[in-house]
């Protein structure tokens, strides 16, 4: 049994298609998801509403948004879109059944989409017919893409629709889509892989939001309205199945309804990029619960140790098939591993609930990183005290692990993680920490002057691979080295001339090195 639904009732036990209108799918995705992951068909739906910006087929609306309502239906794992109507040629629904004139009559685009031809017993066709039509070959061809190329299938979907009533109404940026589609269909090869950070310096140009207020300044992306629980700022044009995916947030206020319990997250795999009641958002409350919600459902809870209300907290999320592990606080340890799934692929967003909160060093992953999760290694040379041409340096032999970050403390210093079973590898990517770990001019600090990096099979015989002098000292961003790709168990960063540590001595301090 299947009904257009305009609004959500008890729905009788023999329903097992849910056909909601786009608007209420939109503010109940939730709901609709839960329904489509037990087993009902999921369809979308629209007539004579929604109106506004919703996507829709009336004849004051941008032609692109006919089209792209099939589109929309792909997106949200709908197997079906109904719509009202194709040649409901008369004045009333419902009666009296006065005949329509078609070609001279008001008509708002709802009642029909094409005409009568009496003399031919046919019908004469229209653009929106045609524009609809070719939507549905999207939904087809889009179909076919992401049997093989589910990533780049969903990232071109989400470089077009961000949700329900958010697009491009360039019927170009549709046709160029469409030509990208048969290419990828004809060009074979490998999906795509979209790494990304973002420290909001020159703006938030890639996000788009739902709700909410938002702005981007001081090298942050800020949501500081804390009315509502489904601000959602969301990442265009990329999508990402395997992924590990962290970011600095700070709540900054939060909504006298709920206190604390409010929160402010990360969510992947979504199906538009502005959801948070689709894929997974793992989000952090301000009292350091950290938590996994799907569709409705919570997955799981934690507490994050060392949380610090007020400041900024990192929160990263690592999604391997139907695995993800959650870390947060200060610990080194995932804080919830949840297995689940629901949702494989889809996109990125920030999400805000209830919080004032500020967003900064988002940083994406698609790729395997061999270095996660390795053990890591570091070591110090003696370089004694006094004056050098280079300058004095802090010489104490002593290393030390500081909030989950390596650092060594004299004039050359090395981190190594270890690879265990050996991995083809090509590129070192880290962050310089903060010494003393306050932030500001301080940032970066920790990032070596002059340094190589090397690669080893036993941890006994070092390879340099890549050797930088004079480098700059780096913000709170990775930066990445390549090199020629190689095989090896080991890759050590070796530190040869340090920077200052804001507090008279010299350290080498590297945070999430990655490995790829």
């Amino acid at each position: 049994m299947n009904e257009a639904e305009l609004a959500i009732h008890n729905p009788p036990p023999n329903l097992t298609a849910n056909t909601p209108i786009l608007d209420l799918y939109e503010k109940n995705v939730g709901y609709y998801q839960s329904k489509r992951l037990g087993g009902n068909e999921l369809w979308l739906y629209n007539c004579i509403g929604p109106q506004g910006p919703y996507l829709n087929r009336f004849l004051v609306s941008h032609l692109a948004k006919t089209r792209l309502t099939p589109l929309l239906a792909w997106k949200t794992d709908s197997i079906g879109y109904l719509h009202w109507g194709w040649n409901y040629w008369f004045e009333h629904v419902g009666g009296p059944y006065l005949q329509y004139d078609t070609f001279d009559g008001r008509q708002n685009g709802d009642n029909f989409i094409v005409r009568p031809n009496r003399a031919a017993y046919d019908v004469y066709d229209s653009i929106r017919s045609e524009a609809q039509l070719d939507g549905a070959e999207d939904y087809e061809l889009f179909t076919k893409l992401a049997a093989t190329k589910p990533l780049l299938a969903k990232a071109l979907a989400n470089s077009l629709l961000v949700n329900s009533y958010t697009g491009d109404r360039s019927g170009t940026a549709v046709d160029v889509v469409h030509r990208q589609v048969l290419d990828a269909l004809v060009a074979g090869g490998p999906d795509q892989a979209y790494p990304y950070a973002d420290d909001f310096a020159a703006g938030s140009q890639s996000w788009q939001t739902n709700s909410g207020t938002w702005s981007a300044s001081g090298g942050m992306l800020t949501q500081t309205d804390v009315s509502r629980w489904d601000h959602v700022a969301g990442l265009e044009g990329r999508a990402y199945g395997d992924v590990a995916a962290s970011v600095d947030l700070q709540i900054r206020g939060v909504n006298p309804t709920g206190g604390n319990e409010n929160w402010a997250g990360i969510v992947v795999r979504n199906l538009n990029p502005t959801d948070f009641e689709s894929g997974y958002l793992v989000a952090q409350r301000n009292n350091g619960e950290v938590f996994v919600y799907r569709s409705g459902t919570t997955l799981a809870r934690a507490q994050a140790p060392g949380y610090a209300a007020g400041q900024f907290n990192r929160l990263r999320v690592v999604a391997r098939g139907s695995t993800l592990q959650v870390y947060a606080g200060s610990g080194h340890a995932p804080v919830l591993i949840v297995t689940d799934s629901a949702f494989r692929a889809g996109g990125i967003g920030l999400a805000s609930g209830g919080v004032n909160v500020a967003f900064d060093n988002v940083r994406l992953n698609p790729e395997v990183n061999p270095a996660e999760g390795a053990a890591v290694s570091v070591s110090s040379s003696y370089d004694g005290d006094g004056w050098n041409p280079r300058g004095r340096r802090w010489s104490a032999n002593l290393w030390r692990c500081v909030d989950g970050v390596d650092q060594c403390g004299s004039r050359e210093c090395d981190g190594r993680p270890d690879l265990a079973g050996g991995s083809r590898v090509g590129a070192v990517s880290w962050a310089g920490g903060s010494v003393p770990a306050i932030g500001g001019a301080n940032t970066g600090n920790g990032f070596p002057v002059d340094f190589t990096v090397e690669t080893s099979a036993d941890g006994v015989t070092w390879t340099p691979v890549a050797t930088v002098a004079d480098h700059a000292q780096s913000g709170s961003a990775p930066v990445w080295f390549t090199f020629p790709p190689t095989t090896a168990r080991y890759v050590q960063v070796r530190g040869t001339e340090l920077r200052p540590d804001g507090e008279g001595g010299y350290r080498m301090q590297l945070a999430e090195l990655e490995v790829r």
